[in-house]
């Protein structure tokens, strides 16, 4: 019985994800979890500004 070497090619781009499959509902999550931490950010930097506002409006009224 004759055996013959078998080449075989590899054309394109192949690699290996290491990264799991998204669903549609692991989409729907993350983007809930990044309105959310939007949404805190939103109320850090408000309260931040009142912070600062209500400091500069003291602050002045001491110099008028």
């Amino acid at each position: 019985m004759k055996t013959e070497n078998t080449k075989v090619e590899i054309v394109g781009n192949v690699s290996v994800s290491t990264e799991p499959l998204r669903t549609i509902g692991d989409y729907q999550q993350e983007q809930k979890e990044a309105r959310e931490r939007h949404e805190m950010f939103q109320d850090q930097h408000r309260l931040l500004m009142r912070s600062f506002r209500m400091a500069r409006s003291s602050r002045d009224s001491l110099f008028n």
